[in-house]
């Protein structure tokens, strides 16, 4: 757990107000009328820190209703500081709040989220803040990524089929979402912001893996721009079974991984650990 520091004063005693209202619903006005609440969260663990806390239902919500209002023309300026709203009062409503001077654990971190592709390192937090539409829409992408890897395959959740769909499927998902540019801004950031991803020969081969599976993703993307999610997944599965994307062996004699075309990956052929 991550718990918050108590708020003092008046300002707790608005952030418990503005939770009271749990299933009142997250409308505008709720949202409005929690201003002084929302500044004191961002200024506490900052819009990243509460993206960091979101499920997908609420991820999907906000991209929603951010989605209308681009196609209703609104600036991108007044999306961004509603979306900011949006995020940071769900953030406020994901647990329970205790009386003002009492240190609480009002906010938990997510636990169901696979930390390889949404615990935000720092070039990441960077970006989050920077663009914060596009922050939604990559969590969003890393959610479903992450569920549908597990669910496609059973083997290598490091190095192995899961770890090659979920970045794969990540980076593809993006840069339908996002466009290219980000999606490669932030698939780089993922992989560079750990120092500990280069650290030894083992580790370099995984984040060699990683890196071509991105690519291979933004690719897979930009053909299906205009195509179904299904779609997507199912290219993104096409890829795996044809060895277009990478993955790593480490029965081949090198203990440190070799790195392998996926289509060597089958239940009876390991990859990955």
């Amino acid at each position: 757990m991550l718990p918050v520091r108590a708020l003092a004063g008046g300002l707790l005693v608005a952030l418990v107000a503005g939770c009271a209202a749990d299933g009142a619903g997250d409308d505008d006005d709720a949202i409005a009328s929690d201003d002084a609440a929302l500044s004191a969260l961002e200024a506490e663990i900052g819009f990243d820190g509460a993206i960091e806390r979101l499920d997908e239902a609420a991820l999907e919500a906000i991209d929603r209703d951010a989605r209308a209002l681009e196609a209703e023309g609104v600036a991108t300026s007044s999306i961004e500081s509603l979306t900011t709203k949006k995020t940071l009062h769900a953030a406020l409503r994901r647990g329970p709040v205790v009386k003002a001077g009492v240190k609480t654990k009002a906010l938990r971190t997510l636990d169901v989220y696979d930390s390889d592709l949404f615990k935000l390192n720092e070039l990441e937090k960077t970006l989050c803040r920077s663009h914060r539409i596009v922050c939604v829409r990559v969590a969003l992408a890393a959610f479903k990524a992450r569920g549908a890897s597990q669910a496609a395959y059973r083997d290598g959740n490091v190095g192995g089929r899961i770890d090659a769909f979920r970045h794969t499927y990540w980076n593809a998902a993006m840069t339908r979402s996002v466009g290219e540019d980000h999606a490669k801004a932030w698939g780089d950031a993922h992989e560079n912001g750990y120092p500990q991803n280069r650290a030894t020969p083992k580790d370099r081969v995984l984040s060699d893996m990683d890196f071509f599976n991105n690519a291979v993703g933004r690719e897979i993307g930009r053909e299906h721009a205009n195509s179904s999610d299904g779609k997507t997944k199912q290219a993104v599965r096409d890829a795996i079974a044809n060895g277009d994307v990478r993955a790593v062996r480490y029965d081949l004699g090198d203990r440190d991984g070799t790195l392998v075309p996926s289509s060597q990956c089958s239940d009876t052929v390991k990859c990955g650990t």
